[in-house]
């Protein structure tokens, strides 16, 4: 190996003692001076302009998984990240979704409501979006994926509920 003193950071030369600097390409960075080689851009960072001495870190709800990388991907509807540097992106948990793409967190489903859209549908996770829970159901509680039907002499009439009332007197509701 051998080392110039002439090219400064974000530039190399891999000619012994040449004035002839090159910027290191995009996905590359040299943090040194007189380096004869630029490294590729960890997991997690990007570079996307040549002849930088850095790379950038992948902001919250975006990740890079390669090495050399230019842009961050964005986490996709369903799926968050909150840290910056990431190599991926978490499904949401049950009960909660993120209906946007690069989004730094999941959201919990509102009362009345269930999960949708949902990567992994029998986990009830990776979710995109909530459903109003539909008449004869209801989701008592924040964080539902499921609405469960009214019990035997009860009723919900509209979209969305949160409880189930009971029927008045002389009348029965279908399950």
């Amino acid at each position: 190996r051998f080392t110039s003193a002439k090219c400064e950071k974000g530039k190399f030369t891999d000619v012994a003692w040449s004035a002839q600097c090159k910027g290191c390409a995009k996905g590359r960075f040299a943090a040194q001076q007189g380096t004869t080689e630029c490294a590729l851009c960890g997991l997690g960072d990007v570079q996307p302009a040549e002849g930088k001495s850095t790379c950038d870190k992948c902001n919250v709800g975006r990740y890079s998984n390669y090495t050399g990388a230019l842009t961050c991907d964005a986490c996709a509807p369903g799926f968050f990240d909150n840290v910056t540097e990431s190599t991926t992106c978490r499904a949401c948990e049950q009960g909660k979704y993120a209906q946007n793409s690069a989004s730094a967190e999941c959201v919990q489903v509102a009362a009345g409501s269930r999960t949708s859209e949902c990567a992994y549908p029998d986990d009830g996770q990776g979710c995109a979006s909530t459903m109003l829970c539909k008449p004869g159901t209801m989701a008592p509680s924040p964080g539902m994926d499921v609405c469960t039907s009214c019990a035997h002499g009860r009723f919900a009439s509209g979209h969305g509920a949160k409880s189930c009332m009971p029927c008045p007197s002389g009348y029965v509701s279908e399950v």
